[in-house]
């Protein structure tokens, strides 16, 4: 069920979709200082392999040092080369590519070419900079700040959920899937919020019709939402079948959770996703999904097959739900960039003006005192109007069992 019942205002500008200087301010208060996905644990399974990302403008390389995975600035402190500029890899040495500085899996200066010129040593300055950086699962995150908030925190009580469901041996990431955009990162992250547009851009999903309110129920927090959906869904059946076959926990409920600013995390019974949207300028973006797919606790030739037949019809569908998307992204930011309407935002679409409400907030510019006192009054009303109606459903069964 949704929460609200009547319209909702629209809460963001155009220009919050394409000013830079509002971009900086997000950059600042909403990515520097939160839990932003970097990779997962199979990216750097083996000792010497790395991965480097740029997090909200500093450069960030994690490095597998045999018996743990580190996070530091990808900066060196001689004179501020970049240690690697490739995306990922295996070396041997950890070591900076302009002149060969070497280091410790603590960040310490370890052989340095003609040490005797830079006597004496400054060792206070010569350490990389750490990062943050822990693990649900085998999602590793990472974070700008040293503010008191645990990734555990972030993720709050779906904690164990996620966890259980991106960690091998029963879930096993198979494909790290990234794309370039041309829009601001809100949209699509807005688009993978709103179910509005389901019947329009993706006809093969519930035979071109919207997913009923019903069966859609909505959670609304400060920092996150949720989406799940209960019904008998057009795969469901085969998705249980699969899973209980290769032996898994199936539970037949389609969940989409957004952790803001930027995580979507998405589970079925044989398919689960997370993708980040990684904001590159104030009008581009970069999409980074990660699936995993269920490997399950039952082996054998036959469950090969259906585990490998699952995996690749699974995988086909979400590539081409991201593919119909992708799109609009564009489409949506060349009517943004000439549009100075305000926009309005369907009681369905209520996710979105959580996520926006949730901005502005955060960034400091505040919700409208006006929109606050009516939709909190209406979400009211709406729980009213619920409870009525479910004492009515109660009062009207007891009455049929009394006769």
């Amino acid at each position: 069920m949704f929460v609200h019942e009547s319209r909702l205002r629209h809460l963001l500008r155009p220009e919050h979709y394409r000013d830079p200087d509002h971009y900086q301010l997000e950059l600042e208060t909403l990515f520097r200082t939160s839990w932003q996905l970097a990779c997962t644990k199979q990216e750097i399974s083996k000792k010497g392999d790395f991965v480097t990302v740029n997090h909200a403008g500093t450069p960030v390389i994690l490095r597998n040092f045999g018996n743990e995975i580190k996070a530091f600035v990808n900066v060196c402190p001689h004179r501020h080369s970049q240690l690697t500029c490739e995306p990922n890899g295996n070396s041997e040495k950890f070591k900076c590519q302009y002149h060969g500085w070497e280091f410790n899996s603590d960040g310490s200066t370890g052989r340095i070419p003609e040490a005797h010129c830079f006597r004496p040593w400054d060792r206070e300055n010569s350490h990389l900079q750490p990062i943050r950086m822990e693990m649900c699962g085998d999602l590793i995150f990472i974070n700008l700040s040293n503010g008191p908030e645990t990734l555990k925190d972030f993720i709050g009580e779906k904690w164990d959920e996620i966890e259980a469901n991106f960690k091998a041996p029963m879930w096993r990431m198979a494909e790290e899937w990234e794309f370039d955009a041309n829009s601001n990162w809100k949209v699509p992250v807005e688009n993978t919020l709103d179910s509005y547009h389901i019947a329009e851009v993706h006809p093969d999903w519930f035979d071109g019709e919207l997913p009923l309110e019903l069966h859609s129920i909505h959670h609304l927090e400060d920092s996150q939402t949720r989406l799940e959906y209960a019904e008998k869904f057009p795969w469901a059946k085969e998705q249980f079948k699969t899973s209980r076959f290769l032996g898994g926990e199936p539970k037949e409920v389609y969940r989409h959770y957004h952790f803001h600013p930027s995580l979507i995390v998405v589970m079925t019974d044989t398919i689960n996703y997370v993708s980040v949207h990684v904001p590159t300028s104030p009008t581009t973006v970069r999409v980074k999904i990660r699936m995993f797919a269920l490997h399950g606790t039952r082996n054998g030739p036959l469950r090969s097959i259906v585990r490998y037949v699952a995996w690749r019809m699974a995988r086909k569908s979400v590539r081409q739900i991201f593919n119909e998307d992708r799109v609009l992204y564009e489409a949506q930011q060349l009517g943004i960039q000439g549009s100075n309407q305000p926009g309005v935002i369907g009681v369905r679409e209520e996710r979105i003006w959580q996520f926006q409400k949730w901005l502005l907030e955060t960034t400091g510019i505040g919700m409208p005192k006006k929109d606050q006192a009516q939709i909190e009054a209406g979400i009211e009303a709406k729980r009213s109007t619920d409870n009525d109606q479910a004492n009515e459903s109660d009062a009207g069964s007891a009455a049929s069992q009394t006769s």
